[in-house]
C-alpha cells in the first residue's frame, strides 16, 4: 500500500511537472498579462535576428519586467549573443516589479526546482547563491526551496546538506500556490547564473568573487562537512566495490562531452574530452593515486 502511493505521487508530479509545469506561464490563474502573451508570441518565431530585434523592443517597452528579462537573457544565452551584462540590474528590477503587487516585503531567493531535481551539477548554483549570502556579498534576503517532490529529488543524501540552511516551504504541491511563488520569487539559477550584489551574472564570474572573498580573508572553511555516518558508508562502499582502503587516495575527473543531452554546440564551453587529462592521469597514477571518471554511462568520456 505504502508502494503504491508513492507510485501515485511520483506519476502524479511528473505529470505536473512535465505537462503543466513547462506552460506555467500560460495557465497561471489561467490569465496572460501583455508581456507574458507578447513573450510567448516571440518564442514562436524561428528567424533568430527577428526574434532578437522583437525581445529588445519588449523589453524597452516594458523595462521593468524580470519575466521579460529572463526570457530575453536566455535567448542570448542560447544563441550565442553578448548576454553577460543582462541581468545587472535584475534585483532592483525585481524589487521594484514586486511593489506593483505589493509584495517586495516579502522577497526572497526561491530556488527553482531545476536545481535538485534536475541534473547534479546544477546543485552548484545553490551553493553559490548560498556562500554569497554567507560571506555578505549579496543582501540579507531569505533562500527558499518548494519541498514537494522529496521522491523526485536527484541525490536526497546532497540534498540533507542543503536544506540545514535555507528555509524550505513542505507539503505545498504543485497548485495555483507553488505557480504564484516560483513566477513571482523565483531566482534565476535555472538560466546559470548566481547573484553577486544587485545583479546576477554567469555562475563562474560569481563563484570567483566568492573565491577572492575567501583568500583575502583566509577563509578556508569547505561548504559542508560530511557527517560520519556519510563518510563510513562511503568507505565500506569504495574498499567493498574498488579494493580502495582508508589509506588510499584518489582524485575524481569530469569531462563533459555533450553528447548525453546532445546540447554540444549549445554549451560547448563547458564541454573537453578525457584525453586531455592523460598526462595529468598518469602522473596522479604514478604517484600512487587512483582516478575516477565521472559521469553518465553514457557519455562518450567514460
Amino acid at each position: 500500500m505504502k508502494n503504491l502511493s508513492k507510485i501515485k505521487k511520483i506519476i502524479n508530479n511528473s505529470v505536473t511537472r512535465y505537462l503543466i509545469k513547462p506552460v506555467n506561464y500560460k495557465i497561471l490563474f489561467f490569465r496572460k498579462s501583455d508581456e507574458e502573451k507578447s513573450i510567448l508570441k516571440i518564442e514562436k518565431i524561428r528567424d533568430i535576428e527577428k526574434k532578437k530585434k522583437l525581445f529588445m523592443n519588449l523589453k524597452r517597452k516594458f523595462p521593468l519586467n524580470p519575466l521579460i528579462l529572463e526570457k530575453y537573457y536566455s535567448f542570448l544565452h542560447e544563441n550565442n549573443f553578448d548576454f553577460f551584462y543582462e541581468l545587472k540590474e535584475y534585483i532592483n528590477i525585481k524589487l521594484n516589479w514586486l511593489k506593483k503587487f505589493k509584495l517586495d516585503h516579502k522577497f526572497q531567493h526561491l530556488i527553482p526546482w531545476q536545481v535538485f531535481c534536475g541534473s547534479l551539477g546544477n546543485t552548484h548554483n545553490a551553493s553559490t547563491l548560498i556562500q554569497a549570502k554567507e560571506l555578505g556579498l549579496i543582501d540579507d534576503y531569505p533562500i527558499s526551496y518548494i519541498n514537494s517532490n522529496k521522491d523526485l529529488i536527484t541525490n536526497k543524501t546532497l540534498f540533507t546538506y542543503f536544506e540545514k540552511r535555507i528555509n524550505i516551504i513542505k507539503d505545498l504541491d504543485f497548485t495555483r500556490n507553488t505557480l504564484f511563488l516560483e513566477k513571482y520569487f523565483k531566482a534565476p539559477l535555472d538560466l546559470g547564473v548566481s547573484p553577486f550584489k544587485r545583479s546576477y551574472f554567469i555562475n563562474e564570474f560569481s563563484k570567483n568573487q566568492i573565491l577572492q572573498k575567501k583568500y583575502k580573508e583566509n577563509l578556508n572553511k569547505s561548504f559542508f562537512n560530511l557527517t560520519k555516518e556519510h563518510l563510513e558508508e562511503g568507505n565500506k562502499k569504495l574498499a567493498r566495490d574498488f579494493g580502495i582502503s582508508s589509506n588510499d587516495w584518489f582524485v575524481t575527473v569530469h569531462a563533459r562531452s555533450g553528447s548525453t543531452k546532445n546540447d554540444y554546440d549549445y554549451d560547448s564551453f563547458k564541454n573537453s574530452h578525457i584525453k586531455k587529462f592523460n598526462k595529468s592521469i598518469e602522473f596522479i597514477v604514478n604517484l600512487g593515486g587512483k582516478v575516477f571518471i565521472m559521469g553518465n554511462k553514457k557519455n562518450a568520456n567514460c
